[in-house]
């Protein structure tokens, strides 16, 4: 009672606190030590799990603490514990800072069965989903292969949450997140297209489409499905995507998103050249050339916007004048001459 009281308390404190916070990440190793204590009780699995989520970027020895969270998981007696032991799993693997960098001591043997097992046997409580695929997603960051998270039934889980839970907006940006990932995998491209999910996807793009990082997440997936089929590339058109697409190209503050939504663009021009003229009408030369002036130093941004560019140029007169009425050669040409990394000076120079 007196481990729970204290694990409660601060819980409730380091939302509202910095100092609290950083308290109860010099206290890492005593919440560590009472989940290993008390592996059987849930209320302190669930509290403590949860506690590591909140402050465990900070907490030393990440694979120690990821074994903890794993054995949390294994001992999730309900739906809130097995949630809080996955966003456990999910810091645990992810260090201070944005890098992402592989764990010292590599993940524990079994990790990614039991996260594929808790998401099952939880499937319809939408905290355990959102959890697990942040669980999912940071586990591919460590080199987990795609592959043996597929065969593992994640896809169907995230398939049925996805149409079921979509408005729940931290189901949306997770399911998005995971599959913008094991997108990597033809198969599963294959899938999203033949199970009709795209039309899915772009529904929860339109439901949040106020949300950057559901926008952006979104246009990166539909861009990756595409990829391999010109139907696919038809779906997302059908569904709106260009207008996704312009979408997150307006959230200019966003280099990210900008990125991804000119990828998106530039993904179905590839794929259904006869669109060129609806993209001239979203004056997505304009647009392109706007956001790379604002963003010269982003580089998802400049490749997408140089590939973006190439593609317009490629289809057609009409649009190709255009997009040098905007401005596009000068803008390239500054890219060029900055010394950019690789991947943007191919695009460049495409």
């Amino acid at each position: 009672d007196v481990v729970v009281a204290a694990l409660r308390g601060l819980k409730e404190v380091v939302p509202h606190s910095d100092k609290a916070a950083s308290q109860a990440e010099e206290a890492a190793d005593l919440i560590l030590s009472a989940l290993k204590v008390h592996q059987s009780n849930s209320e302190i699995q669930e509290v403590g799990s949860s506690l590591v989520a909140m402050v465990g970027k900070s907490v030393p020895h990440r694979a120690g603490s990821l074994l903890v969270m794993v054995t949390s998981l294994r001992n999730a007696k309900n739906s809130a514990s097995a949630a809080s032991a996955l966003e456990g799993i999910a810091t645990a693997c992810v260090p201070p800072g944005d890098g992402r960098q592989e764990l010292s001591d590599g993940l524990p043997p079994g990790i990614v069965k039991e996260v594929a097992s808790v998401m099952k046997l939880f499937a319809y409580d939408a905290r355990v989903v959102a959890a697990g695929c942040r669980a999912v997603e940071a586990l591919l960051c460590q080199g987990v292969a795609p592959q043996d998270v597929l065969q593992l039934g994640v896809a169907e889980v995230m398939e049925t949450a996805l149409r079921t839970q979509m408005r729940d907006r931290s189901v949306t940006q997770s399911i998005l997140l995971a599959a913008s990932r094991l997108a990597a995998v033809p198969a599963f491209r294959h899938s999203v297209g033949s199970r009709g999910l795209v039309p899915d996807v772009c529904d929860a793009m339109w439901l949040f489409r106020d949300d950057a990082e559901c926008l952006g997440t979104g246009c990166l997936l539909l861009s990756r499905v595409a990829q391999d089929s010109a139907a696919v590339a038809q779906s997302v058109v059908n569904k709106g995507g260009l207008d996704l697409a312009t979408a997150a190209v307006h959230f200019t503050a966003d280099g990210t998103t900008v990125g991804r939504g000119l990828a998106l663009v530039t993904r179905i021009i590839q794929q259904l050249p006869s669109t060129a003229a609806e993209v001239k009408r979203q004056n997505m030369p304009r647009l392109v050339v706007h956001a790379m002036h604002r963003h010269p130093n982003h580089e998802l941004l400049a490749r997408s916007g140089c590939l973006v560019i190439a593609a317009m140029v490629d289809s057609g007169f009409d649009i190709a004048t255009a997009v040098v009425e905007a401005g596009a050669e000068s803008v390239v040409s500054a890219l060029l001459h900055s010394t950019p990394p690789p991947a943007v000076l191919s695009g460049g120079l495409r």
